[in-house]
Formats: C-alpha cells, structure tokens, sequence
C-alpha cells in the first residue's frame, strides 16, 4: 500500500502477471516480492501467473480486515500465515474475532464478512480454484452469492459465502 502526495491509498506491487503474455506462465529461479504475499505454486516453483496476483491481494484483504501482518503470533513461539488464522475462525463464524479491535466495532458486518470471504478465496492453495478479478469485485459488493460454491471446505465455511 502507498500514499500519494493527497494521503490516498494506491495499491502497488501487483503487476507480476503483466509481464507474462496472455494464455502462458512464467517459471523464474530467483522468486522475488514480499514474504507472506507470495503465491506458494510462485514460492515453490517459481511459476507466475495471474492467479498469484489475486492471491497476493487475498492477502491485502484479510490484513485489511484483521488489522494483521500476513503472518500471526497465535504464541511466542508459533506464527502462522494469516490464511491458518482466519480459516477457522470463518469455519465457526467468529468473524467478530477476525476484525481489526482498532476498529472499536464502527463497522458494517456483512462488509467485513465478505471481505474476509474473499480473502480466503482469493488464497486458495491451488491456482486453478482462485477466481478472477472481476469475480472478487462482485463478491466484495454482494453481488454473487452461489457463484463460490464449488469451493472445497467446511459445510459452516460455504454457508458463510451463501448467506
């Protein structure tokens, strides 16, 4: 996230699906970005697509709602990735324990709910299961309540997007 000179926020380091063509994907040895935004199949094996920059933004999604780094302190010997955080606490419907306390409880819940929604779909292990910009678009704005129901997980987890 950057400000410009008006203290706006502009999104930045998104763009390593713009240097590859349309249709094809990009095998790189040296993996650049920032720890904790990188797309595991990228981290793994170096394959870029655009489906790592919608994972990338998942991420900015739930660090948004959570007030999180991308990776936790669930003790002080253990950190987790903010996916492992947020997961279960969406499986149970705690989404309340998900939002940022900085927040004092000025938000609107359907909003937070759909934002950590699409979070967790934008940060699916496998690429092929994360949706599309405009896909995410709609879901942020309430727009597609059964498109995301093919998602693999916890039957709590696919009502959450449902209802």
């Amino acid at each position: 996230m950057l400000l410009d000179s008006d203290f706006q926020a502009r999104i930045g380091g998104f763009r390593f699906a713009r240097l590859i063509p349309d249709g094809a994907t990009q095998v790189t040895a040296n993996v650049k970005g920032t720890l904790g935004y990188i797309a595991p199949e990228y981290a793994i094996l170096g394959k870029v697509t655009e489906s790592c920059d919608v994972y990338s933004f998942g991420i900015l999604l739930l660090e948004l709602a959570s007030g999180k780094k991308p990776t936790v302190n669930v003790s002080p010997t253990l950190k987790v990735t903010i996916v492992d955080w947020a997961s279960p606490l969406v499986c149970e419907n705690k989404f309340n324990e998900i939002v940022d306390p900085r927040l004092n409880g000025n938000y609107v819940k359907e909003e937070l709910k759909r934002v950590v929604i699409a979070g967790l779909i934008c940060t699916q292990v496998f690429p092929e299961k994360r949706p599309g910009m405009l896909d995410v678009v709609e879901l942020l704005k309430g727009e597609s309540k059964d498109k995301f129901s093919h998602i693999e997980s916890s039957e709590m987890f696919r009502s959450s997007i449902t209802s």
